[in-house]
């Protein structure tokens, strides 16, 4: 004898079920009506092209090859030339009418100034230079250029130039220009 209240709470349970469920499916895409067969080839139609993927992305990554040994019997003259096949070993810079700056800079003081060293090349005096100097701020900008002179240059000597410079936040300068009179 079972209970006669738990055989209709079954029933009630059983029809609600069916009624939430549904009516069993025919459709063949509908996931609980598959047979395994039909399961596997879904996963198989997105697992094998993915695999297939990941393989030639790894095949790809392996070809690349680790770093290739640095050392050589080459000379570093042999190395350059192999490297730099069109590179010319002999580099010529005009010389400036004979007149270089060997050093420039900005003179942070008050007020600030752009001093620098102007050498002569030359055999003979060099009465008198201008140089051109590009004012660079901190972060390499150009913020204006200046001309300083230098007077009279004994020949393969120095002589010191210096000027006073409005642009106090000029952090650095290159010469651009160096006219000789």
């Amino acid at each position: 004898m079972g209970n006669p209240l738990g055989n209709v709470f079954q029933s009630l349970r059983a029809r609600l079920d069916k009624f939430l469920s549904g009516a069993v499916q025919d459709d063949p895409f509908y996931l609980s009506n598959r047979t395994i067969a039909q399961k596997m080839r879904s996963w198989l139609s997105i697992g094998i092209p993915c695999l297939v993927a990941i393989g030639v992305v790894a095949f790809a990554l392996s070809r690349r090859g680790g770093a290739k040994d640095v050392r050589s019997d080459l000379t570093p003259a042999q190395l350059a030339a192999k490297m730099l096949p069109d590179y010319s070993q002999t580099v010529h810079l005009a010389a400036g009418d004979g007149v270089n700056v060997d050093e420039v800079q900005v003179e942070h003081s008050d007020p600030p100034k752009l001093i620098g060293v102007a050498r002569n090349n030359t055999g003979h005096v060099v009465n008198s230079a201008d140089v051109v100097c590009e004012l660079l701020s901190p972060r390499g900008s150009r913020m204006g250029a200046v001309t300083a002179h230098v007077g009279e240059i004994a020949p393969h000597m120095t002589a010191r130039f210096e000027i006073e410079i409005a642009q106090d936040t000029a952090k650095s300068a290159i010469v651009s220009e160096i006219h000789v009179h």
